[in-house]
């Protein structure tokens, strides 16, 4: 089945709020949006095994997704409480700090004691 190309007849019309409030499209763009503490938590919870492993690392310790995959045992410092990034944004290497809650269960992950 072709496609058809929408054309701005189309398409409804929208009325923005923020042009009439005299802001540009510009700041509308940069505002950033929060993520509160609680909404996250909320989420964690809900959460379980390694994928609750992996979201606390991704939040707490600032990973990315694909860093947080790549991430070997190597990498994490458990005496100095941080991990070594390796190949991240930029193919640049970079620490970052080691999340406290996901500290023990990081632990218990690698060696399989449940101590």
């Amino acid at each position: 089945m072709p496609r058809r190309a929408i054309g701005a007849r189309s398409l409804p019309r929208l009325k923005f709020d923020f042009v009439s409030a005299g802001l540009s499209v510009l700041a509308i763009v940069a505002m950033k949006s929060v993520y509160p503490s609680a909404e996250a938590r909320a989420v964690l919870i809900q959460l379980k095994g390694d994928y609750r492993l992996m979201a606390e690392l991704l939040y707490g310790s600032g990973l990315r997704l694909m860093e947080c995959v790549r991430l070997r045992v190597k990498d994490v410092d458990f005496g100095y409480g941080h991990v070594i990034v390796r190949d991240a944004k930029g193919l640049r290497d970079r620490v970052t700090v080691l999340a406290e809650r996901a500290r023990h269960p990081l632990l218990v992950n690698i060696t399989g004691y449940t101590d």
